[in-house]
């Protein structure tokens, strides 16, 4: 099934490589009758490659350093006119695995000054990254998509968010990539909860001034643990009895001013009896030198990371540990959508025991298409 898989993703990949690599945009007008028909409708195709060098610390399983491809990704996007999208990320990894990150339609221009997706989407606090290596929040409870309806809307200076979706199971998943000790995580491909459904709630406010813009967004999700859920959290040492409580809330804090900008994320959940919490800040800045065509833009950045779970940490389980996390970045620009990124994390567990050795250097060239 993985050669089979990976037949069909480079079968797809080169029919659509031209187009990609090129930014072509396709339209009813230029494309052979029976694909697309009306000329009311557009498709566009970009996507992601990613070459890179990783070396994890000794701990780690995989703590050889090496260079590899990671993944090919293909992005759809049909247009129907100017108030109908679908959108795709499709993944084809090295590993033969084909993975559908994204699939959802998207209404906008609706009463309210609003949007609707329907579909496969990420959780509407997520935010995108500055870095490959996600925040422990991201893995813990962002870093997954689900499957739902959104919707949300802007009046002035305030925004609104809701989603309505199935909910994913918990599972568990390394921090660093080819690394172990795993975390707890809401976990797509560990399942949708079918039984119930969660519900998000959010609002924020955009404020502009000659001191920046600062973007604040408050939010609140809510669910049920399912059987499985509970059988999870009781594979925890020192976890018994359970209820079904599921609910997680916390707050966005994005400013920006000029070339500078300062993010923070804070989060706390109750999962049954187990409450978790953490929190990252990340000023950056970025700039660029003038006169050059080549390695000409740069943005450097700096996160720090504090995640707590309440519960005896057991040296044996990583998913009890309290965890620190510093990162280092630099992302530089190479030419046209060519980067470089640059990025090493020291972590630092509280294991209830011995130290573990599991800092981490990646090396990427990140290729946006």
């Amino acid at each position: 099934m993985k050669k089979a898989g990976m037949v069909t993703a480079a079968i797809s990949f080169l029919m659509l490589s031209q187009a990609i690599i090129t930014g072509s945009v396709y339209s009813a007008s230029n494309i052979s009758k029976g694909f697309l028909s009306r000329e009311d409708v557009k498709l566009n195709l970009g996507g992601e490659v990613l070459i890179e060098f990783v070396d994890n610390g000794a701990d780690c399983e995989n703590n050889k350093a090496q260079f590899r491809i990671e993944f090919i990704s293909i992005n759809p996007k049909l247009e129907i006119e100017d108030d109908i999208s679908f959108e795709s990320e499709i993944k084809f990894e090295t590993s033969g695995e084909i993975l559908l990150n994204e699939l959802y339609a998207k209404f906008e221009n609706l009463p309210l000054n609003s949007w609707l997706k329907v579909g496969l989407e990420d959780r509407f606090i997520k935010v995108k990254r500055k870095t490959e290596t996600y925040p422990i929040q991201a893995t813990a409870w962002w870093r997954d998509d689900d499957q739902g309806i959104q919707w949300g809307g802007e009046v002035g200076s305030f925004y609104w968010r809701t989603s309505l979706t199935n909910g994913n199971q918990l599972g568990q998943k390394a921090l660093l990539r080819g690394g172990n000790f795993p975390i707890i995580q809401d976990d797509r491909l560990n399942g949708s909860k079918m039984d119930t459904k969660e519900i998000g709630l959010g609002l924020g406010k955009v404020l502009t001034s000659k001191l920046g813009k600062l973007d604040l967004l408050g939010f609140c999700y809510r669910d049920k643990l399912s059987k499985d859920d509970i059988s999870f959290l009781q594979t925890l040492p020192g976890y018994g009895v359970s209820t079904d409580k599921s609910t997680f809330y916390g707050v966005n804090f994005d400013y920006t001013r000029g070339n500078s900008n300062l993010f923070a994320q804070l989060i706390k959940a109750e999962d049954g009896d187990l409450k978790r919490s953490g929190w990252y800040a990340q000023p950056s800045y970025k700039f660029e030198m003038p006169g050059r065509t080549t390695f000409n833009k740069y943005t450097i950045l700096l996160r720090y990371n504090d995640y707590q779970v309440d519960i005896e940490p057991d040296v044996s389980d990583s998913r009890t540990w309290d965890r620190k996390t510093l990162t280092l970045a630099a992302r530089i620009g190479i030419k046209g959508p060519v980067e470089l990124l640059v990025e090493y994390d020291f972590n630092d567990e509280n294991t209830g025991g011995k130290e573990v050795e599991d800092d981490g250097l990646l090396c990427q060239l990140y290729i946006e298409y």
